[in-house]
């Protein structure tokens, strides 16, 4: 049911109310993310080694992928923000010793070298360079000196990761693209409401953003759901978890060119998807690419905008409003009005400076920022 995954674009998705049990493998041959009534009340339908199955609700955060901490996809590089901090790491975690409260071994406030007087225990003065107003060069926002500060320097996924599961790569640029991979051609023939068979060629698409990747899983997830852009336009492509003969055959990261011959098109409420390509038709063309990053703090997000990643910075607005296994803020980031922020971090509050990195996504026809993936998200609090 399309309002299942409406909910959760990460691939879960919230299960109301109904009859346990819900994936194809107990039995009853359904998967719960078109099924929202098959789990009972106190269950999420989440992707499993065994297939889409209801879990218990309080049960997602356990382990190393809560929001707390996204295993391999958490925020686990020199641009983290508070959703994974290091055991060391500041509020904004701005580098290995620099957050106000964490600027060397023995720097607290209230410990800023043996001979420090408490009127020089302030943040300002944790060591040479590291008061909030001069934590470096990808410190948040709200960690530039008082307010929140545009930040043009965090890029999301688009950095370089050692991390043998990781799908991040790349190099951010905020030149667009000069090469037109046929997204243009493909957009023109999604239909109006669900799927269309067609027979196109995709040649040399940037992979712009992908969904995270955790450790264990038997087909990654960033593998079957990813963004592709060029310079005239980006399409988000998705495959179920047992679509195999769909994915593709190579580990996807941020920063590959690819080519690929589709086959099925689907208009998901408004939002263009890839979800059926030919057999063997995927190409690796060239990996560690340029990456167009769109700064649209001030700018309004518009329904065109969907698919294509952008890079905002400002305020958010509570309360939060419940949006399926995630909640929903109004995000206050300088354009004519605000635009939604779809989050599950318990990091994003009321009042927090945020920069999102990340595709625009659409729900009920308006754009939304879907922090799905927290390596889209900057949180400084």
């Amino acid at each position: 049911m399309m309002a299942a995954r409406n909910v959760a674009l990460i691939g879960l998705a919230l299960c109301l109310t109904g009859a346990v049990g819900c994936s194809e493998d107990t039995g009853n041959g359904l998967d719960c993310r078109n099924e929202a009534e098959r789990c009972s009340s106190g269950y999420v339908c989440q992707d499993t080694e065994l297939g889409y199955d209801c879990v218990p609700a309080d049960g997602l955060n356990n382990g190393n992928n809560g929001p707390a901490n996204n295993g391999n996809n958490g925020n686990n590089g020199a641009n983290n923000g508070p959703a994974n901090n290091g055991a060391n790491n500041g509020p904004a975690n701005n580098g290995a010793n620099n957050g106000p409260a964490n600027n060397g071994a023995n720097n607290g406030p209230a410990n800023n070298g043996a001979n420090n007087g408490p009127a020089n225990n302030g943040p300002a003065n944790n060591g040479a360079n590291n008061g909030p107003a001069n934590n470096g060069a990808n410190n948040g926002p709200a960690n530039n000196g008082g307010g929140c500060i545009e930040n043009l320097v965090y890029a999301g996924q688009v950095h370089p990761d050692d991390d043998p599961i990781s799908p991040n790569g790349g190099a951010p640029t905020t030149s667009n693209y000069t090469h037109d991979a046929g997204i243009d051609d493909l957009l023109a023939a999604v239909p109006g409401d669900g799927d269309a068979d067609v027979n196109l060629v995709i040649r040399g698409a940037t992979v712009s953003a992908t969904a995270f990747n955790s450790p264990n899983q038997p087909v990654p997830r960033a593998n079957r759901d990813f963004w592709l852009q060029d310079r005239n336009g980006a399409v988000k492509v998705f495959f179920f978890a047992d679509d195999t003969a769909n994915h593709a055959p190579f580990q996807v990261r941020v920063g590959q060119r690819i080519d690929v011959t589709v086959t099925r098109v689907t208009n998901f409420g408004g939002l263009p998807e890839i979800t059926g390509v030919a057999a063997r038709s995927w190409n690796l063309v060239e990996e560690g690419t340029q990456v167009y990053i769109d700064d649209r703090t001030g700018r309004r997000f518009v329904a065109g905008d969907v698919a294509r990643l952008v890079r905002a910075t400002g305020i958010v607005e509570g309360p939060a409003q419940e949006c399926g296994i995630a909640n929903c803020f109004q995000f206050h980031y300088g354009g004519a009005q605000p635009v939604t922020l779809r989050t599950s971090s318990d990091f994003v509050t009321p009042g927090a400076c945020v920069t999102f990195v990340g595709p625009v996504a659409l729900f009920e026809g308006q754009p939304q920022l879907d922090g799905a993936n927290f390596d889209w998200l900057w949180v400084n609090n």
